[in-house]
């Protein structure tokens, strides 16, 4: 239900972000070459949590670009992959886990438009998830696996204003954990959007 949401979202961003940037004609200035931006994001992927659902996650970024035809990131994001609690003998059980991630991203921006702005994006960086159990009147145990990520898609950079607007975008990923000598992967599939507000640099002026 979750990953519907995140893409029907991803698609009406897109839908609302068309018809908002017919008030903004003119105002908009594109990508910035050497400006900054910052940014705050949902996100979803195919993983399930502890409790057997799938989870939005959160994320926040520094973007610089470069040109006005490549930007890097430098990214974070976490997800909650839920919590369990039950009784078991007259003894409450709990348990939760959760992923974060730091890494960093190029985008390949396409074209000079000052509204629309498709792009590529591959990123890459460090994994850590961790989980933690405990049980009344016994205390509480974690456990974690350290990894690594890398992957690639596209999104569009949708000016709503000068310096704001929104960025649907998808990624396909690559998750690998380690530990003790042995690795273990999976393939992510991760929809996302987020708002940005974009500052510095030196723009061209609007036609």
């Amino acid at each position: 239900m979750i990953r519907n949401f995140m893409k029907n979202t991803f698609w009406g961003m897109c839908v609302c972000a068309f018809f908002l940037m017919t008030t903004t004609m003119g105002r908009t200035q594109g990508v910035v070459p050497r400006a900054g931006d910052l940014s705050v994001s949902a996100f979803s992927n195919n993983q399930d949590g502890i409790d057997g659902k799938k989870h939005v996650g959160i994320g926040a970024a520094y973007t610089y670009n470069l040109s006005r035809s490549v930007s890097v990131a430098a990214e974070y994001s976490y997800q909650g992959m839920g919590s369990v609690s039950a009784s078991i003998g007259g003894y409450s059980v709990s348990g939760s886990e959760r992923y974060q991630k730091f890494g960093g991203a190029a985008r390949w921006n396409l074209g000079n438009a000052h509204h629309i702005v498709p792009y590529f994006v591959v990123g890459a960086g460090y994994l850590h998830g961790s989980a933690r159990a405990s049980v009344s009147g016994y205390g509480s145990a974690s456990a974690s696996g350290n990894g690594d990520y890398a992957g690639g898609g596209g999104g569009i950079n949708l000016f709503l204003t000068r310096n704001m607007g929104i960025r649907p975008e998808f990624r396909y990923e690559r998750w690998e954990f380690y530990s003790n000598g042995q690795s273990a992967g999976t393939n992510v599939p991760v929809y996302g959007a987020s708002v940005f507000f974009q500052f510095g640099g030196k723009a061209k002026s609007s036609k």
